[in-house]
């Protein structure tokens, strides 16, 4: 599975994103398609989408750390700080 694949299914799983179409364009910043096309073509998200990926990451981290001192707000933080380390790697290796 590849690293974009990876976040999308986390996100899904922190109730962060609820559909494909969502992902595009909440985390990539493109249209509803955008990931269901780039997996189809066994592509991968261009710099640009990963890159605004990466900020949204970080974004929701801040405020998920800030709003809630819940142990699920802490592992849901903790789970976007991993997913970020993940994407930054992925465009510093591109």
């Amino acid at each position: 599975m590849k690293m974009v694949e990876r976040a999308y299914h986390a996100l899904r799983e922190l109730g962060l994103t609820k559909s494909q179409y969502d992902f595009s364009q909440r985390w990539l910043g493109q249209c509803p398609s955008y990931y269901s096309v780039t997996k189809a073509r066994g592509g991968e998200p261009s710099i640009k989408s990963l890159l605004f990926l990466d900020l949204q990451l970080q974004l929701m981290r801040t405020a998920l750390a800030r709003t809630s001192n819940s142990a699920y707000a802490h592992r849901g933080a903790q789970r976007l700080h991993q997913i970020r380390e993940a994407v930054s790697l992925r465009v510093r290796e591109r």
